[in-house]
């Protein structure tokens, strides 16, 4: 081999091994910039999962569906947590019921179920607070709370369910402790402890508690960090 083969064939090496380092670089740089983009969207995830873990505000979510119809006699229902007891909210009526100022009202936007209530600590401090499917908690009074996108369930400073609301296509699921903000009577709307269906209306006297099997079930699991809007599962 002469000097020109052996200097062409050198030009070649050296062309081919920078050919190679500039591949490598862009590997590297591509895989450098996948792995960032990975690091920034979980961050990003874990970001909003911790908004949720720590959110005291949130909104309530109906279905878009006929729910009022005075022609039809399509009345706003009510059914006490999943027991099948269901009661109907005539147009005539203000609202559901009333403590004081802790009553449910319902109304209707462009067939979409809005509604507005105030839970109290047996204290009379507000606990939460739904306007308009908004709902805002207390967080001096809630030691927990879950929720998905159209349920809500509200555990007081002593660990006892105060609230559980949910909004379904044709119907409000609830259970609840109403009390007024200045004491005195409380009204507990609670799912038949024993036979899973039909429902108490429990009158309770300034300082009275529920007994224990009357007391409300969590629908969701706890803690909420680590079990955010998840449902617990029963058999029928």
């Amino acid at each position: 081999m002469n000097l020109e083969s052996w200097q062409t064939f050198w030009q070649v090496l050296i062309l081919l091994g920078a050919i190679a380092v500039a591949v490598g670089g862009f590997g590297t740089w591509k895989v450098d910039k996948m792995l960032s983009s990975e690091k920034e969207q979980k961050e990003s995830t874990e970001k909003v999962l911790t908004q949720k873990q720590q959110a005291r505000t949130g909104i309530l979510a109906s279905s878009r569906k006929v729910l009022f119809s005075i022609d039809q006699k399509v009345y706003p229902t009510i059914e006490i947590g999943d027991s099948g007891t269901n009661f109907e909210l005539l147009p005539t009526a203000e609202y559901f019921f009333n403590v004081e100022d802790s009553k449910l009202i319902i109304n209707k936007n462009n067939d979409s179920l809005f509604v507005s209530m105030k839970f109290y600590t047996p204290s009379g401090d507000l606990l939460a607070e739904i306007v308009d499917n908004e709902w805002t908690l207390n967080k001096e009074g809630v030691l927990d709370r879950n929720y998905t996108k159209n349920a809500l369930e509200v555990r007081g400073s002593n660990g006892e369910i105060e609230l559980q609301i949910q909004l379904l296509p044709d119907r409000v699921r609830l259970q609840g402790i109403f009390r007024g903000p200045n004491g005195g009577l409380s009204l507990a709307l609670v799912k038949h402890p024993i036979h899973g269906k039909g429902a108490k209306i429990i009158v309770l006297q300034e300082g009275e508690k529920l007994i224990p099997e009357n007391k409300i079930q969590p629908m969701f699991r706890y803690p909420s960090d680590t079990h955010l809007g998840e449902l617990i599962e029963r058999e029928n």
